[in-house]
């Protein structure tokens, strides 16, 4: 009987638990994405467990939520080859700890602590240059380092992939090209809003600027010399009909 007790004791805080949850499904179009997730039957709307959001079949996010809250750790994957993205913990809807964030399947392209706010790692590239603001001057230059954004690369350019349309007047008149869309960075990674450093036409050029101000905007600025400066990112978005 007391073995039955105890039993009993460890099963129904699980069945309970089951039943304080639902499953919901959601379809999105404009961008595409499936999102998967629990929420508490109490409320209908509050997330609590188990969340999957699917983009266009080709990425997938994957974590937890706490009574609304991103929680522990969360995972996006690209699909095409089953490789880690960006991986890292939440808590209470805050990142926090290191996040790591892969160029390739193998190679990590930035590390960055969000709990101490400084970069742990960084992929460097000698080669980069930046367009750093001094006074009224803006100047081309090799630097310590570019200025980023709080995501790998790929990332960027797939959050802007997802979101990015073609304009229908664009369509009607064949208009393609690239635009380069840029927005400042200060010495303490803050930002101001996009705008269109070389545009096509002005339909390509509306929807490039709208979607850069999408842009995450947790950046961290360019070094020159050892010391954080004022730059320029820039970000070219493609328009290319097939």
């Amino acid at each position: 009987m007391k073995n039955i007790s105890i039993l009993l004791f460890i099963i129904l805080p699980l069945i309970v638990f089951a039943q304080e949850t639902k499953k919901v499904t959601e379809k999105h179009t404009k961008p595409d994405y499936t999102e998967k997730y629990q929420v508490l039957r109490s409320d209908g709307t509050t997330k609590h467990g188990e969340y999957t959001k699917t983009y266009s079949g080709l990425q997938e996010e994957t974590g937890y939520y706490k009574n609304g809250f991103k929680d522990s750790v969360w995972t996006l994957t690209d699909l095409s080859d089953d490789h880690i993205m960006a991986t890292g913990n939440y808590t209470n809807g805050i990142k926090t700890g290191i996040w790591t964030y892969y160029k390739t399947k193998d190679t990590v392209e930035r590390k960055y602590d969000y709990s101490l706010k400084q970069v742990a790692y960084y992929l460097k590239d000698t080669s980069r240059k930046a367009l750093v603001i001094s006074g009224n001057d803006t100047t081309e230059v090799k630097v310590d380092r570019p200025p980023f954004c709080l995501t790998s690369q790929k990332l960027l350019i797939d959050l802007l992939g997802h979101n990015l349309h073609y304009p229908d007047e664009a369509r009607e008149n064949g208009e393609e090209g690239r635009v380069l869309v840029a927005f400042i960075v200060d010495s303490n990674g803050s930002t101001g809003m996009a705008w269109v450093k070389k545009g096509v036409t002005k339909s390509l050029d509306a929807e490039a600027q709208r979607v850069g101000n999408m842009i995450p905007f947790e950046c961290i600025p360019a070094i020159l010399n050892g010391r954080p400066v004022t730059s320029i990112y820039v970000q070219p978005m493609s328009f290319k009909l097939e």
